[in-house]
């Protein structure tokens, strides 16, 4: 079936477009039937027309309210239009997410897209109904993101010019939906990573910020404050429009402004906000106290949003730009003080001191916490001999900081933390009476003379108790006071532990009872970590026994069991014939079920910690091949559990590693190509993809051609540069590895230069979030200070790994290095995996020397001339910026005593020693 397109013309071709048209309708209204079998054939055919030219601009009519309004009421047949509308906008919003990005497989064509822009910036305006005016504002999101301004440069003037004109006739439904638009308009351009593409972000905020701020957000705000206590429901529409706009304005606060403190309208906007908030609390508080009216529950939710997103919009301000927050920080202390802590308490809690705002007093502490922490950073004192905009704005906040905390304010603030903010609620009070065991319930002094009588009185019991049920209860008695006694347990453990093997026999015909068992000596061996010697073939027999298939116990035991094995082998300092030979059960437990994998999976990687060598030689390619065949039947946990150990084995031995994973790479490249996964699981994906590149790029090109794509080298590279941003913060090394891999590749291919300027972008960002700043007294005199910079991730022995594990701790989260899921801190396991982060590349190698050295590479492939093209094409900040980086790095060891100077110094040697250490990773 062909599609008609708009360029058909004449009376035939329109008739032909209204058939067309109507068949595509009746397919989606089939769509939405409820029929599964109706449904299923409505797909199938809106699958097969996707292909044919025209069939996305027929959706984009379709998805659109065209001409006059529904009358009176509201017909079947409208009710139908409305879900043809809504189905055609979520069904062109996916076939935009597959067919619209440049480059993308089957892309549509510029004539086709070009309609379908014409046809929403149209008649976006015209749909009333809210599902479908939301998915529709969702799309020219999505499309602004690709498209704006290169190829849809009337999109934002076209916008705010309605806005005006619907601002001036007082049409508030159509100004809602064109702020609505506009929002997702906005907010889709502000993610843009690219440099120049934030730049254009800054241009064009600094163009409509002052009419958004002042000609709508303000005036919607002051109409909603009058307006309240008079006519709810035009209230209630006021401070929805306010709302919305509020939303637009936090993304252009944020990100529409490089230097906020040099544009008045930002900073009188901000002071604008504190002001609102202050009004917006005191009128929340008189409405939860007055007479409740039918309208005044949905004014109290619309209204504590619109509070919660102007703290937002302060929070995110204050940690984006701080020198420019910095003007408002005596007003920030201020403000969340007298609302947490102080008189404005009033507002918040009600009479019987239970808090009715919790996430207003969570957002102002948040404000409070984030002044406190940029006390050490950015809003403090500035050196000497500055005497910048900044430097004053800097030196007035350290001044309004430290004049707030004083010694009488901070023992205020304790107090009314622990008084206010520490009680125990209902829930937590309840919680407590369920599970009392869950609290710490005894002075620690006073604990181990307790346990130790009690353990002594319960291993009585335990020889003198005949019925099983007894015997139950008592050890999970015993073992709750194991964990509870930690190392206190040893003196009185070694008797208990001659005699468990004697009630094991005993307890030969009762299933339930070796549960009890088992599960008693998991705690044991947690708890003592040195196991003795002579308890050691007793627990493997134990093991041999609960995992074995074969056995008809194994149905009550394995469970049990696998977690006594898991606990064995992370207290291990040898792999020993016996411990080896239990592996002989791994496979088939998880080839029977996956309802231990992830357990099972945790094992395989504790005894790839413990010997590699021994385990992957006999295992190891059957664990491959179990994995290459399970990809795609299981979910997405034990796809990451399994690509986290393929990781450990290119960490562990590169060469005997990437040999074994190596049938496994076709899936995981793939994966890649495709961009079918969620952030979290493609980052996996690209890990493995960026230590294969590392360790053997000759491997890393077989793979890629062996994909079924002919562009597969492009697509991994377009996928691996879109994903990098969504990598968190809080896995800077994960980053590090990525540019790594990146440097690596650097060459005269032209695929690879092409994509340079974006490359660098990442690592520029990279390099500021691993590189440290220390100062160093110059030559010139111990007055003036020079940066120098090192990786903070570069780890020369236990103590500094120590360091890093304790800062990757208190910043909320925790590196996947130092991953050691289902094992205490303190474990020959815990110790394993320290040392494996000492041999890995990324906590070995600065990342600014490896890339110094590739860039030199490059130069010299590409020749002077060549060299210097390229590089024109990048943003010269970034390029500014890794230059400093390179230059001003100094080893990590010799920060303190770095002078004069600039780069690392390294030679020819050294540089060969980088490379040697990044291929033996």
């Amino acid at each position: 079936m062909a599609m008609a397109t708009g360029a058909a013309s004449g009376a035939a071709a329109a008739v032909a477009g209204a058939s067309v048209e109507q068949l595509v309708a009746q397919t989606l209204q089939a769509a939405t039937n409820p029929s599964h079998e109706i449904v299923q054939k409505a797909e199938a055919q809106l699958r097969e027309w996707e292909q044919q030219p025209g069939f996305f601009p027929t959706i984009a009519r379709l998805s659109m309210r065209r001409g006059g309004g529904g009358g009176e009421g509201v017909s079947s047949t409208e009710d139908s239009e409305v879900k043809v509308r809504w189905m055609a906008a979520v069904y062109l919003k996916n076939g935009v997410e597959r067919y619209w990005r440049p480059n993308s497989r089957q892309e549509l064509p510029a004539e086709q897209k070009q309609q379908i822009r014409e046809v929403l910036l149209r008649h976006y305006d015209a749909e009333e109904v809210p599902q479908v005016a939301l998915q529709i504002a969702v799309l020219l999101g999505r499309l602004a993101r690709t498209d704006y301004p290169r190829f849809w440069p009337e999109l934002l003037p076209t916008l705010m010019k309605q806005l005006q004109s619907c601002s001036t006739d007082g049409d508030s439904a159509l100004q809602q939906r064109i702020l609505i638009v506009l929002h997702y308009v906005l907010k889709a351009l502000a993610s843009r990573r690219l440099m120049a593409e934030q730049r254009a972000f800054e241009e064009l905020g600094s163009q409509i910020f002052a009419y958004l701020a002042w000609d709508i957000w303000a005036p919607l705000t002051t109409r909603f404050l009058q307006l309240v206590r008079k006519e709810q429901a035009m209230a209630l529409n006021a401070l929805q429009r306010a709302y919305v706009v509020m939303r637009s304005l936090r993304k252009l606060v944020v990100y529409g402004c490089a230097k906020p403190y040099k544009s008045t309208d930002h900073m009188n906007f901000v002071e604008q906000l504190f002001q609102r908030l202050r009004q917006c609390l005191e009128l929340r508080y008189e409405l939860k106290m007055g007479s409740a009216t039918p309208g005044t529950a949905t004014i109290l939710t619309e209204l504590e949003r619109f509070v919660i997103k102007m703290m937002k919009t302060l929070n995110e301000l204050m940690e984006r730009h701080s020198v420019s927050f910095a003007r408002f920080v005596p007003v920030a202390l201020e403000f969340s003080f007298h609302y947490v802590f102080h008189e404005g308490t009033a507002l918040i809690f009600d009479a019987g001191d239970r808090i009715n705002f919790k996430n207003f007093a969570i957002q102002a502490l948040n404000m409070l916490k984030g002044i406190m922490l940029s006390g050490n950073d950015s809003i403090s004192a500035p050196p000497e001999g500055g005497a910048s905009i900044e430097d004053e704005l800097l030196a007035s906040a350290a001044q309004s900081h430290a004049k707030f905390f004083t010694a009488e304010r901070v023992t205020y603030i304790c107090e009314k933390i622990v008084t206010h903010y520490f009680l125990l609620t209902q829930q937590e009070l309840e919680e407590w009476q369920q599970d009392p065991e869950g609290y710490d319930f005894l002075p620690g002094s006073l604990s181990p003379n307790i346990f130790s009588s009690l353990f002594e009185a319960l291993f009585l019991l335990l020889h003198e108790a005949g019925e099983c049920d007894t015997k139950i209860v008592v050890l999970g008695t015993m073992t709750l006071l194991v964990e509870k006694m930690s190392e206190y347990i040893e003196p009185q453990a070694l008797q208990f532990i001659a005699y468990l093997p004697l009630l094991w026999r005993e307890s030969e015909e009762y299933d339930l009872l070796r549960c009890a068992i088992i599960g008693t000596l998991e705690q044991l061996v947690r708890t003592i970590r040195d196991v003795p010697e002579p308890m050691k073939p007793f627990l493997y027999s134990v093991i041999e026994l609960s995992t074995d298939l074969q056995q008809h116990s194994h149905v009550y035991l394995i469970e049990d069991g696998i977690m006594l094995w898991l606990a064995v082998i992370g207290n291990s300092t040898a792999l020993t014939p016996e411990l080896l030979a239990l592996c002989d059960h791994l496979l088939p437990i998880i080839e029977m079920s996956s309802e231990n994998l992830r357990t099972v999976l945790q094992l395989i990687h504790a005894y790839i910690l413990l010997d590699a060598q021994a385990y992957l030689s006999r295992y190891g390619e059957g664990f491959v091949a179990y994995c290459v065949r399970s990809f795609e039947d299981i979910r997405v946990e034990g796809i990451i559990a399994m690509l986290r150990i393929f990781e450990t084995c290119l960490k562990t031995d590169a060469a005997m590693g990437l040999r074994l994973v190596r049938p496994a790479l076709p899936f995981v490249f793939q994966q890649v190509c495709l961009k079918q996964e969620y952030p979290m699981t493609m980052g996996w994906y690209l890990t493995i993809v960026a230590r294969t590149l590392l360790i053997d790029q000759s491997v890393f090109m077989s793979v890629v051609q062996q994909l079924p794509q002919a562009d597969a080298l492009a697509r991994i590279l377009d996928v691996w540069i879109e994903m990098f941003p969504m990598v968190p913060d809080t896995h800077a090394e994960k980053r590090k590895l990525f540019c790594l891999a990146f440097a690596s590749i650097f060459g005269s291919n032209e695929l690879l230069l092409a994509r340079l300027p974006h490359i660098l972008q990442l690592v520029d960002e990279t390099l500021g979030e691993v590189m440290d700043k220390q100062y160093a007294a110059t030559d010139e005199g111990a007055s003036k200070t020079t940066p120098r910079f090192y990786d903070s991730l570069v780890i020369h022995d236990e103590h500094e790994l120590d360091e890093l594990q304790q800062q990757l701790g208190s910043g909320g989260g925790v590196s996947e290095d130092f991953h050691t899921k289902g094992y205490p801190a303190k474990t020959y396991h815990d110790d394993r995996h320290r040392q494996l982060v000492l041999k890995d590349p990324v906590y070995k190698i600065p990342l600014t020397e490896y890339l110094k050295w590739q860039l030199q590479s490059l130069q010299a492939q590409l020749g002077s001339q060549r060299y210097e093209q390229v590089m024109c094409s990048v943003v010269p900040e970034v390029l500014e910026r890794i230059t400093m980086y390179i230059e001003q790095t100094v080893p990590k060891a010799c920060v303190v005593c770095a002078g004069s100077g600039s780069g690392s110094g390294s030679g020819a040697p050294a540089d060969e020693t980088l490379s040697e250490q990044v291929e033996s990773g």
